[in-house]
């Protein structure tokens, strides 16, 4: 065997090897790119499905919260009417306010009635600060039943003092607490700057 036999051995060998080497490579790269490009796509799809399911709770959510603030704002409705049967008919022009004061804790009935009624159909759109003046205006109503004298001699019961602190506590928690649900509507819709008061004041008896 010449030396230009031994060459060209050594040649297609090498080249062999350099093509067999290259073929290795090409398919290692291949089958790299073909994993990787499954495993994008599997997470694509994970990823996909997520935020589907995210934006369908977004949705609800949204939803949810509009019915919410709907409701919100007939609790404030019906919570400014409440308020506005607290204060009584003036029997004569110059009415004063201690004589409305005895009207309000005459019909203390009735109020409670009211604003038990009231608590019951909207208690769980109320927020907590609102919630706890309704519920100590729903006491203070409530305890002017023992809070009469009884004359002997008219056979009359008459509010005494306490009663009419407790009308007037009454009054006062009501129109507090439009205040505070209006000034929360108010901090939803980005406005803090609209008249929170009621429309009349103890000093306007119907």
């Amino acid at each position: 065997m010449n030396a230009e036999t031994i060459g060209w051995i050594i040649g297609s060998t090498g080249l062999a090897t350099i093509g067999i080497a290259f073929m290795i490579k090409t398919l290692i790269t291949s089958g790299i790119k073909k994993a990787v490009e499954l495993n994008f796509n599997k997470h694509l799809e994970n990823y996909r499905a997520t935020l589907s399911q995210e934006l369908e709770s977004l949705k609800s959510t949204l939803k949810n919260s509009e019915v919410f603030f709907v409701r919100q704002l007939e609790a404030l409705s019906q919570l400014r009417s409440l308020y506005r049967k607290i204060l009584p008919e003036r029997d004569y022009p110059d009415m004063e306010w201690p004589e409305a004061l005895e009207k309000i804790a005459d019909s203390y009935k009735q109020h409670s009635t009211h604003i038990n009624d009231y608590m019951s159909a909207y208690d769980a759109l109320l927020p907590v600060d609102v919630r706890e003046q309704l519920e100590r205006a729903a006491y203070a109503i409530s305890e002017i039943r023992f809070q009469f004298d009884y004359n002997s001699k008219t056979l009359d019961a008459t509010a005494n003092s306490e009663a009419l602190e407790n009308a007037e506590l009454y009054f006062e928690l009501i129109k507090k607490s439009i205040d505070s649900f209006q000034e929360c509507i108010e901090l939803q819709l980005g406005n803090r700057k609209v008249s929170t008061s009621p429309a009349k004041t103890k000093k306007e008896i119907a």
